[in-house]
């Protein structure tokens, strides 16, 4: 039960707040609560806002909205009704925030200036009441904003995307029109601009090569081009423990490796290079280094070198030793991950599901060491050199292939098109200088690979042709996609072309519907957003002058978003203490526990503040991508453990104000 408490804190706190603050504190006004009565004054409230004109500040936002259309410089058409929604839907997120903030933050403190307010609580109209109505008021306004910028936004984009529409068709009547242009203006001309479709997006991006062609059973990493990483979970008794005292914690590596197949022969005199591994510690989130090679010692002697993290593979019992102090700042962070960097393109490495092992060594009572190994939590991830366009995917060479693994899961039956099932690609692409110069395409072959059947669909692979940050459409059989656990193999064709890949390259369509529709879902989620700033610039002003009010409303909706873009996750303490510290252990512990301190104290205030994070929906629609329904499920979640709790609050302040004589 504690766990269960523990685990819906906040509902938990939401709740008894609620329940003290309005059932048992105010629960005579309870009884007298009277929709007819909140309703009224809500309406009074509307009418209120609609005398000082805030709706004329939706003309305005209408005019920057056509006026910066006009003025952008977009890449093509589609690019440029993207941008002109994402324009409409700032302006209107931005006006109905600022009202909605302005409003709700000003109208009580002005009633009670004004004395409006007397003539209120002398009618039989109960404290509870007036905040509801005044809520319901502020939805009403904000509401009216939404449904003005909801039709302007409909028309303008409908004009818009007439008009890029005919400037399609007036481009493929060019006979002079390249293949590829034709081929991709042809699908906005069929399809429309305007649309809003179901996507499916990959778990998971890796990368391997590949010495059979066809064979995708066998993870192999070239060296000098790909990466793996694998994450470990750890507590403080690996270094707490008394039993542990005196230990060695060394990684230990147990790739195999052979020979890249077609290697062309060195220069006399140039030795053989040795097989080996380059270690570096990372975060949780493998984005942020905690450990360089620098900071790691030789495991065994002679077997590593002892300045830069490498364990020769070629060498019995290859690892590298993680020094102690170093250690017990990864004990506190708890999640860690281990890069592991192959070393020469001669070589082949095999990952296996368990690659790398952290052994806790310790003096046993007989003089034999006694050897604890932890493994990592998951299989490792493989990964491709990264460059300005993501993870680079290159050509066959020296009889090698790279291929990049696209991890489809849980997906839905998609729609198909006359028995193909459509996809969206979208890469980055690094062309040679003799490759520019003689105009040949990038193209990348694609195949599916049925996890479910055990089955790689490569006889009659897709060829896509390609163009640096540019949607291509692409079509596989609908056979292929039978279950819901399948990977997109992708290769690369073009010997003078590197491909940059993300996780996001690769989209599954996988149904459509009417944009008007997803419009209407973002102003419904724009609305809730709208919604909440009134409740919590209302709760404000209860208890301050309205300008404070509104800055301390800021400051309450974008804490914690503004912290979550300081990225202070985990390691963040080890990754200060390494950049000062240096390799100062003592001064290294200081640091990071220092600076873990600090970053414990802010997540505990931003810890209670609103997550606006499941409101931000502009990027989503300018995709085209749709706004299910379930995508409601996470802002009325927010208004439920902050909105309504902050109603409660203000009620139980208002109460005891005194508003009037």
């Amino acid at each position: 039960m504690p766990e269960f408490i523990a685990a819906n804190f906040a509902w938990f706190l939401a709740s008894l707040i609620i329940l003290v603050g309005v059932f048992l504190y105010g629960f005579a006004d309870i009884t007298r609560l009277s929709v007819g009565r909140v309703w009224a004054i809500g309406g009074v409230c509307f009418r209120d806002a609609i005398r000082r004109k805030v709706l004329w500040v939706t003309p305005l936002a209408m005019l920057g909205v056509v006026v910066v259309s006009m003025l952008q410089h977009p890449v093509d058409q589609p690019d440029a009704i993207r941008q002109t929604i994402k324009f409409c839907f700032f302006a209107s997120g931005l006006v109905v925030t600022i009202i909605a903030l302005i409003v709700a933050a000003t109208n009580l403190p002005r009633d009670i200036e004004s004395r409006v307010v007397f003539t209120i609580v002398t009618k039989p109209v109960t404290r509870l009441e007036i905040v509801l109505g005044k809520i319901v008021g502020f939805a009403r306004v904000s509401a009216a904003m939404l449904l003005i910028m909801g039709l302007f936004t409909w028309g303008y984009l409908h004009l818009r995307a007439w008009y890029l529409g005919k400037q399609i068709s007036w481009t493929l009547a060019s006979p002079q029109l390249d293949p590829a242009q034709r081929e991709w203006l042809q699908h906005f001309e069929d399809e429309g601009l305007l649309f809003s479709q179901t996507i499916y997006t990959p778990v998971r991006l890796a990368q391997y090569s590949d010495i059979q062609n066809s064979s995708i059973s066998k993870l192999f990493i070239l060296g000098g081009a790909q990466d793996a990483i694998a994450t470990f979970v750890i507590d403080r008794s690996i270094i707490d423990d008394p039993s542990l005292a005196g230990s060695t914690y060394r990684l230990v590596y147990r790739i195999p490796y052979q020979s890249a197949p077609k290697l062309s022969p060195l220069p006399a005199g140039v030795p053989e290079p040795h097989p080996s591994i380059t270690t570096v510690i990372l975060n949780g989130q493998a984005d942020q280094t905690l450990v360089s090679p620098q900071q790691l010692t030789r495991a065994v002697a002679g077997t590593s070198d002892p300045s830069a993290g490498i364990a020769r593979l070629d060498l019995p019992n290859p690892g590298v030793d993680i020094p102690t102090g170093i250690m017990s700042q990864l004990a506190n962070i708890g999640t860690f991950t281990v890069q592991m960097i192959p070393s020469s393109e001669r070589y082949l490495y095999e990952i296996t599901s368990d690659p790398v092992a952290l052994q806790v060594i310790t003096p046993g009572p007989d003089g034999q060491p006694v050897v604890r190994e932890l493994l990592p939590k998951a299989p490792p991830l493989t990964r491709g050199s990264v460059g300005r366009s993501g993870q680079q995917l290159r050509s066959a060479e020296n009889g090698v292939e790279p291929l990049a693994i696209f991890r489809f899961l849980d997906v839905q039956k998609p729609r198909t098109i006359n028995g193909k099932v459509p996809f969206e690609l979208k890469v980055g692409v690094d062309r040679s200088a003799a490759d520019t110069d003689t105009g040949d395409k990038t193209t990348l072959e694609i195949t599916v690979a049925d996890r479910v059947k055990g089955k790689h669909f490569s006889e009659q692979p897709v060829l896509v042709n390609v163009e640096n940050r540019r949607t291509a459409f692409f079509t596989v059989p609908a056979e292929w996609i039978e279950n819901d656990d399948f990977d997109v193999v992708i290769k690369n064709r073009s010997p003078n072309s590197t491909v940059g890949l993300i996780p996001s390259s690769v989209l599954l369509v996988a149904d459509r519907e009417p944009f008007v529709i997803n419009l209407l879902k973002g102003l419904g989620v724009l609305w809730l957003f709208s919604l909440l700033v009134a409740i919590i610039a209302f709760f404000c002003s209860t208890f301050l002058s309205w300008p404070i009010a509104v800055v301390l409303s800021l400051l309450i909706l974008l804490g914690r978003w503004t912290w979550m873009q300081l990225d202070t996750g985990s390691g963040f303490g080890a990754q200060v203490a390494n950049e000062f510290a240096g390799n100062n252990p003592g001064l290294a512990r200081v640091v990071s526990g220092s600076v873990d301190a600090l970053t414990s104290g802010f997540n505990l205030i931003t810890s209670v503040l609103p997550d606006i994070s499941p409101f931000g929906i502009v990027e989503q629609i300018e995709r085209g991508s749709t706004i299910a329904w379930s995508q409601f499920l996470p802002p009325l979640t927010v208004l439920g453990l902050f909105g309504l709790p902050l109603i409660a609050l203000a009620y139980v302040i208002l109460r005891n104000k005194e508003v009037a004589p």
